[in-house]
């Protein structure tokens, strides 16, 4: 039998277990551990981890989970919570994800789109959800770099065989159809910030995903499809490149608007104790990467 032992907050295969098994038993270990495998790639969205490396993972927690470290140049920093969890349960109509590069972001909004589309949500889902396929639209800087991260990250999101996409003369992925859990489909497509707001305007929508930030008219534009709906509009952003979002989404004195805050950090190297694998960033390579950067790009 092989035994697990603690780790800080996560479980670890003993490897002294490992050795002490027959041919026999480590031949059903792999095959469960193959099985295991198979059963993320043909739906990753039931093995998503939102937890940072020090939380414990049952939701209870989250704002007391703390991470310190000390930065390449010798500074001490604490940092707090679970962004993507805090993002994903919040109950609001808009909702912004700030966060560095690699803090989880984009696959963050990446995940609550899906399952929006495939109507497969966590136990733990506690904020908008349909009990029927939606329509969506997402938006992204560019149809060559902004929309290949973005399709990126819904082809490891969206269970396999489940999706069919369709491709514009530049050969972006825009046009999504997912298979509903009720045996309906749900769609949504992708524009860009390089168009016109026209492009935007004139048709409904249950959800709105901005990845990095939007001029403001198409961003007006396109929330008139929430109306009807009564939809949901998100944000996964860098730095504040657009500054009328400080105001009305950041700094924004709205109920319904909430934001939240990640540092790289949030996503270093842990264990997902659904898939059993290490997900995440190691420390070495943050610290070679921030030197490599200004002190007004750290601080962004």
């Amino acid at each position: 039998m092989v035994m697990y032992m603690r780790d800080g907050t996560t479980d670890i295969i003993d490897p002294l277990s490992l050795s002490a098994l027959d041919t026999t038993q480590l031949m059903e270990f792999i095959n469960i551990q193959n099985e295991l495998k198979d059963r993320i790639t043909n739906n990753p969205l039931k093995y998503f981890w939102p937890h940072q490396k020090n939380c414990d993972g049952t939701g209870l927690h989250c704002k007391d989970a703390v991470i310190e470290f000390v930065t390449y140049d010798g500074k001490k920093c604490v940092i707090k919570g679970c962004p993507q969890f805090e993002f994903l349960t919040s109950k609001k109509s808009t909702k912004s994800f700030f966060g560095s590069n690699r803090s989880g972001k984009t696959h963050s909004c990446g995940y609550e789109v899906s399952c929006h589309a495939t109507g497969q949500y966590p136990l733990w889902w506690t904020s908008k959800m349909w009990d029927r396929p939606t329509k969506g639209r997402i938006f992204a800087e560019g149809f060559t770099k902004g929309v290949a991260v973005i399709t990126e990250k819904l082809h490891q999101l969206l269970p396999k065989g489940s999706y069919q996409v369709g491709k514009n003369s530049l050969g972006a992925e825009i046009n999504w159809r997912v298979k509903h859990k009720n045996g309906s489909e749900s769609y949504f497509d992708i524009l860009s910030y390089e168009q016109e707001s026209s492009s935007a305007e004139g048709a409904n929508h249950d959800w709105l995903w901005f990845d990095e930030p939007p001029p403001r008219a198409i961003y007006i534009a396109a929330k008139r499809g929430l109306i009807d709906t009564g939809g949901i509009c998100l944000f996964s952003l860098t730095p504040l490149k657009e500054p009328w979002l400080f105001d009305e989404i950041y700094n924004s004195k709205n109920d319904n608007v909430s934001s939240v805050l990640a540092d790289m950090r949030h996503n270093l190297l842990r264990l997902n104790p659904l898939s059993r694998q290490m997900i995440g960033l190691l420390e070495a390579n943050i610290q070679e990467y921030e030197k490599s950067l200004t002190e007004e790009e750290r601080e962004t």
